[in-house]
């Protein structure tokens, strides 16, 4: 087997629809396998791949187990020498999956690589960015890196300030659409499941990075991606996941003090935001403003090391394709809702 696509869905029907139906009019010409992998959707997901694509494996499990573990269970069932990580809320375009293979297959020393991740407009993605640092923390937590996005030194996380025209060596690419080579998977092993959905792309192509292996980004491959939120709340439900991945992803891989240090961050820029949003949400009552002061209160008492309870055990942020990381990606890690402040 040349190449296998492997896809986690969680309460996505319509979307895994369309991305199965773009993979089947842009079937790369080689030998390949669609391994879904359903994370106790209950929307009819796996009856829809049962009966209309017959083509594809399906692995129903019977609860929602995370992206991680999802993940490692279609990349363990799969036996291709190849293998793309693909969100359901994606679309394959034209011979993209051909030319991500075939850059692989010309540069069998790579760890990955990602194309062009484009939204329904057509406008491009950020999908490649620099490792997280407390430095570019401080410059999202701030709004600075959204304020000058132009800028080297503020736009720097995002690299906001290329045009994403050609292909280069990046720090680590969205894990919406990322292909890889067995062997690299083998060499630095799954994911890490102790991160649920966000930041589990990140932390695995960091230890890329380690183990010495090359990330590229190939913007001639474009895949379109209908990136939004799904978490079916507020903004905390998308925000305070974020945080507690940027807490647990700096405190394995730059030590203690740096994920106390990125707290610390995160208390002096969501106090004064919590308590702008308090004060703003009593003189002006609203269904915003709560919704305000429930997500910058819900990420200060995170930092603070007192999250919500309702985010420990994963019900509040159950990884719903098609808000992805993560995104498998997804949003940063260190990403600020400048919410509680508008």
């Amino acid at each position: 087997m040349d190449l296998s696509i492997c896809i986690v869905s969680y309460e996505c029907r319509e979307k895994l629809r369309a991305c199965l139906e773009s993979i089947r009019a842009n079937r790369p010409s080689v030998e390949h396998e669609v391994i879904v992998v359903d994370n106790g959707s209950t929307d009819g997901a796996v009856t829809m791949l049962k009966e209309h694509f017959y083509w594809v494996r399906v692995l129903a499990n019977p609860e929602n187990r995370g992206f991680s573990v999802a993940m490692n269970q279609a990349v363990q069932a799969s036996t291709g020498k190849v293998i793309l990580m693909l969100n359901p809320d994606t679309e394959v375009v034209g011979d993209a999956l051909g030319a991500l293979l075939r850059f692989v297959r010309e540069r069998p020393w790579i760890g990955a690589v990602g194309p062009k991740l484009v939204d329904p407009d057509g406008d491009p993605e950020n999908s490649c960015r620099e490792f997280p640092t407390l430095m570019n923390a401080l410059w999202d937590l701030t709004g600075l890196s959204r304020a000058f996005s132009g800028s080297r030194v503020f736009g720097h996380y995002l690299m906001s300030w290329w045009d994403h025209s050609e292909p280069r060596a990046v720090d680590w690419l969205s894990g919406a659409a990322l292909m890889f080579t067995r062997m690299a998977w083998q060499k630095v092993g799954p994911l890490d499941e102790a991160f649920f959905l966000p930041a589990a792309d990140l932390d695995w192509q960091k230890r890329l990075q380690r183990a010495g292996l090359d990330r590229w980004y190939l913007p001639s491959a474009q895949i379109l991606h209908h990136h939004g939120r799904s978490w079916g709340g507020d903004e905390a439900d998308e925000i305070v996941p974020l945080h507690m991945a940027a807490f647990r992803y700096f405190a394995k891989h730059h030590g203690t003090l740096s994920a106390l240090a990125l707290r610390a961050l995160t208390i002096l820029t969501f106090g004064p935001k919590t308590l702008w949003a308090a004060l703003r949400a009593l003189v002006r009552p609203s269904d915003d403003a709560r919704r305000n002061v429930r997500t910058a209160s819900a990420v200060l008492r995170t930092a603070l090391g007192f999250p919500p309870r309702s985010f420990l055990d994963g019900r509040d942020f159950a990884p719903r394709a098609d808000r992805a990381r993560g995104d498998a990606s997804s949003e940063p890690p260190t990403q600020a809702t400048d919410s509680a402040s508008e």
